[in-house]
């Protein structure tokens, strides 16, 4: 009924025909989403890794030492981080972190080998900490401009080739051992720390009475009561410590000796 006149006695109406079609449909509704989880309450413990090695970097060479640290869960924004040079009787605030780092733990043991070449027989088997983190596979030419190096124990280890094996588990071959002149015990055990070293650790200034001292650390994530650790290692001040002479070479000329190295 498009229109309707009403007159005494009468009413008169104006009507359209229209397509049953237009009134019946074949949409059919999406299905309604997954709810996302909500996310946890209960904070990610933090994992706090010492590392004192030698430099990482030119900008970083002062006496001091590394701390990487990183949660067990994603369910983490950070830690903060603390350091005790009486056994644990106080502690010192020594910064706080919100970049985790890449670590976990050897799988297998990795038996030693020379730094003279690429060690292409033992493979480096690792489990990381979590699921979402991830190594990726360099050139010969990058592996010497310190990508994919990495700390297992206290050997400086770079690596060529990553290959997920599982979901936590990688194997890394193409290894460079004993880079900037770490030393490499006789194996490293299952169970080995390994921790990227990509730039993002922590620097922190050391002095000279710490040397020779045992050092506690802590972190403590965001939010949460109880701290991770502790770990308490002797600081030896290996950034400062000179690197062993490598390709000396010795030439006669005249009355002179020529060393260099």
């Amino acid at each position: 009924i498009s229109e309707v006149e009403i007159d005494e006695g009468f009413q008169s109406y104006k009507c359209q025909f229209d397509r049953p079609s237009a009134y019946s449909s074949t949409i059919q509704g999406v299905p309604p989403g997954v709810p996302s989880e909500p996310p946890s309450l209960i904070v990610a413990d933090t994992r706090i890794e010492f590392i004192d090695s030698h430099i990482l970097a030119d900008q970083d060479d002062i006496l001091g030492y590394y701390l990487a640290v990183s949660p067990l869960t994603t369910d983490w924004t950070g830690a903060a981080v603390e350091i005790s040079k009486d056994g644990g009787a106080s502690w010192i605030a020594s910064g706080q972190t919100t970049t985790p780092a890449v670590m976990g733990d050897l799988i297998d043991p990795l038996p030693a080998a020379p730094v003279w070449y690429r060690d292409s027989v033992n493979t480096l088997r690792v489990r990381l900490l979590r699921p979402d983190m991830e190594l990726i596979t360099a050139t010969f030419r990058e592996q010497l401009n310190r990508v994919n190096l990495a700390i297992v124990g206290g050997e400086l280890v770079s690596f060529a080739d990553a290959v997920q094996v599982g979901e936590r588990d990688w194997e890394l071959t193409g290894l460079l051992r004993g880079r900037k002149g770490s030393a490499i015990p006789a194996s490293h055990a299952a169970g080995t720390r390994f921790v990227l070293l990509d730039g993002r650790q922590e620097l922190v200034p050391a002095q000279l009475f710490e040397l020779g001292r045992p050092l506690t650390f802590r972190a403590t994530s965001f939010g949460a009561d109880v701290p991770g650790g502790p770990v308490t290692v002797t600081y030896t001040g290996q950034s400062q410590m000179e690197r062993q002479p490598a390709y000396l070479r010795a030439v006669q000329s005249g009355g002179d000796l020529l060393v260099t190295w």
